[in-house]
């Protein structure tokens, strides 16, 4: 399962970029499992060594909690996985560009704090 999912999406991706291509990814379990560690060996793909414990500047991350909270607040309760999926596609796709435009905006700031905090 967790290959068919690397293959669709990383391989794909990695494909795409070319020989340049490194992933990064937060070392969360599911990210640093030695099923996922063998599958990006087997392909040839070099993951980005990444403390666990560094700030979360990716906005994809903060991105993703949109969604998360509007399937939280539904009137009628998500209960199977068929409905996440349904719910998450739907909430996905009616995020507001102003949400994502201003996540990319604070960019800047978010670095700056970063920096500030490590002097």
């Amino acid at each position: 399962m967790f290959e068919d999912d690397l293959e669709k999406h990383v391989s794909v991706f990695a494909g795409f970029i070319g020989e340049q291509f490194n992933l990064m990814h937060n070392n969360a379990r599911p990210h640093a499992a030695v099923i996922v560690r063998n599958f990006l060996q087997a392909v040839g793909i070099e993951a980005v060594e990444w403390s666990s414990r560094s700030p979360d500047l990716n906005p994809i991350e903060h991105l993703w909690d949109i969604p998360g909270r509007q399937i939280r607040q539904r009137r009628r309760q998500v209960l199977t996985l068929q409905d996440l999926r349904a719910a998450l596609q739907e909430d996905w796709e009616n995020l507001p560009q102003e949400a994502i435009q201003n996540l990319f905006q604070s960019m800047p700031r978010r670095l700056a704090t970063v920096i500030r905090a490590r002097h």
